[in-house]
């Protein structure tokens, strides 16, 4: 046995990773809101689900919320009937449900290598050491817990497949049904092909009917699918006529058809990969691992988390409405790839880990120069504290540790879990740097203060434009809904009711004030107004959806 190898792997897998998304997640909660427009429209989703004691049908300022269904809604609600409401759980949720689905991608490496404990130990750790995991995964957002349902129903297909196991296509069913209550049919772009795939990625066997294999697969469908629809059917009766149509079929051939024009080139992810796997892609080993794993003899479970990496990997490209965090649900496939692959090499040296450590000294050395420069007051155009930017000297002093400490040779496992430890340590201490000024026009808690204090004063109050329910978990509104006005109708809204205020936004740090602004403050690339008037020459801005 070489120096570099160790027997088995050490630090418990799920349990390392488990750590390490508390770090970056505890770490968030103290360093940034709640983000508008996404993490506030979740929040104002959730609140009004628990307020209305309507688990059924998801509301938003009064009306129905067709765009994602209830699960994450549920778990949110569900958990503030328990402990209360609070955006702590809000922004917990989503880190526990990676938690999940990194047990069950233990579970997962386990069917697939039975008596290989290395890459059932290090796939956890990988996964949660890539920027992008480690990056959205502490997010609340519906990206993780679709991770958690596709892994399940990925689990059910090699239980089924792999082993003969039946209960595999209750696993299945039951996947595809949690990944519709949480995302919608997109859970099927992560289980399909997979499952589709399966005479060319399974052990090969003579008793082996694929006959049999597709009609249970399409009972394990048709069964997801019920359960699914166990929930759509009473919420489209509940919810109406438009309701019905947007659940039915807004989310599934409405957005089909409207997700091929390519508004984004069908190349955009892959200049991004690099940034989105690192530190894995820049780690030399990683590279050899994945080259000796093409060498190897047939694998079924390699080619499987190949059908499952690739297959998403294509059909979110042909994707016109992509967004980084689409991505994050196939980070595990590249995990058990890496890990199988290091798994089965011979003992090898770290390798060259500058590459790394000098992705650490410029991200930190940047932040530092942002923050201390006069470039930080076009880039951060509100005031912000320079000790601050102080923490980015953390990850620059890590790297240096990183490459003073390999030259003495560590084994292949401390070096997973360092270059793991690597990521977290510069996400952690970039948040400590630059959350709390980044995030102040994203931060909608100031306004939300002001827009209950004029309701609790009796002043009706309407939004100019958009509204995304920025304002309703913030300033915790009951029973309020912000009425939406088109500009041209502001006029007349404003005579009608002589103590009204408007919100608008204005696109632009030189923004002309409202007339009879009353409050003010920074809101993504402009300013948010609550003001009885409109400004001579300001033009209303309409935030991104970002469905």
């Amino acid at each position: 046995m070489s120096v570099y190898e160790s027997t088995a792997p050490r630090g418990g897998g799920v349990t390392v990773a488990a750590v390490l998304v508390a770090v970056v997640t505890v770490t968030g909660l103290f360093t940034r809101p709640l983000l508008a427009i996404d993490e506030t429209r979740y929040a104002a989703v959730a609140l009004e689900m628990l307020q209305r004691n309507d688990w059924l049908v998801p509301h938003l300022n009064g009306a129905t919320y067709s765009h994602k269904p209830p699960l994450l809604f549920w778990l949110v609600a569900a958990g503030w009937k328990v402990f209360g409401v609070s955006e702590a759980w809000a922004r917990l949720v989503g880190p526990l449900a990676g938690v999940v689905a990194l047990a069950l991608l233990t579970a997962l490496a386990r069917a697939l290598w039975p008596h290989d404990a290395r890459t059932r130990g290090w796939a956890p750790v990988i996964t949660v050491g890539a920027l992008l995991w480690a990056a959205f995964g502490t997010l609340f957002m519906f990206d993780t817990l679709l991770a958690c349902c596709a892994l399940l129903a990925l689990l059910g297909i090699v239980h089924a497949v792999e082993h003969g196991n039946r209960r595999g296509v209750f696993y299945l069913a039951a996947g595809i049904t949690l990944g519709v209550l949480s995302k919608g049919p997109v859970i099927l772009l992560h289980v399909l092909p997979v499952a589709l795939a399966a005479p060319w990625w399974a052990t090969p066997r003579a008793d082996r009917r694929w006959a049999t294999w597709y009609v249970s697969l399409l009972g394990g469908l048709l069964l997801g699918v019920c359960g699914a629809l166990l929930w759509a059917i009473p919420a489209g009766v509940a919810g109406g006529a438009e309701y019905q149509r947007a659940i039915f079929l807004g989310q599934t051939t409405g957005r089909i058809a409207n997700s091929f024009a390519h508004r984004r080139g069908i190349w955009w992810y892959l200049p991004l990969l690099p940034a989105l796997l690192f530190p894995w892609f820049l780690w030399p080993e990683s590279w050899r691992a994945l080259s000796a794993l093409r060498q190897a003899p047939r694998d079924a479970g390699v080619r499987f988390c190949v059908a499952w990496a690739g297959a998403a990997l294509v059909l979110f490209s042909l994707v016109s409405g992509k967004q980084v965090h689409y991505l994050v649900p196939i980070v595990p496939a590249v995990a058990l790839l890496l890990a199988r692959g290091l798994s089965q090499r011979e003992a090898a040296s770290f390798g060259r880990p500058w590459l790394v450590a000098l992705v650490l000294l410029l991200l930190g050395a940047a932040v530092i120069a942002v923050g201390v420069t006069p470039l930080g007051d076009r880039v951060l155009w509100w005031p912000h504290a320079t000790v601050a930017w102080g923490w980015a000297l953390v990850p620059m002093a890590a790297a240096v540790m990183l490459v003073l400490w390999v030259r003495g040779r560590i084994t292949r496992n401390a070096a997973v879990h360092t270059l793991a430890v690597s990521t977290t340590v510069l996400l952690a201490a970039l948040q400590l740097a630059i959350a709390r000024q980044a995030t102040v026009p994203y931060d909608t808690a100031p306004m939300a203060a002001a827009v209950r204090t004029a309701l609790r004063a009796g002043r009706p109050v309407a939004m100019l434009g958009s509204y995304h329910g920025e304002y309703h978990f913030p300033a915790r509104l009951r029973d309020v809904r912000i009425e939406v006005l088109p500009p041209p109708a502001a006029a007349t809204w404003l005579a009608a009711h002589r103590d009204g205020l408007l919100l608008r936004y204005d696109r632009g740090r030189d923004a002309p004030v409202p007339e009879g602004s009353v409050e003010r403050h920074p809101f993504r690339n402009g300013w948010v107004s609550l003001s009885r008037g409109l400004p001579a020459g300001g033009t209303v801005a309409e935030p991104a959806g970002g469905e």
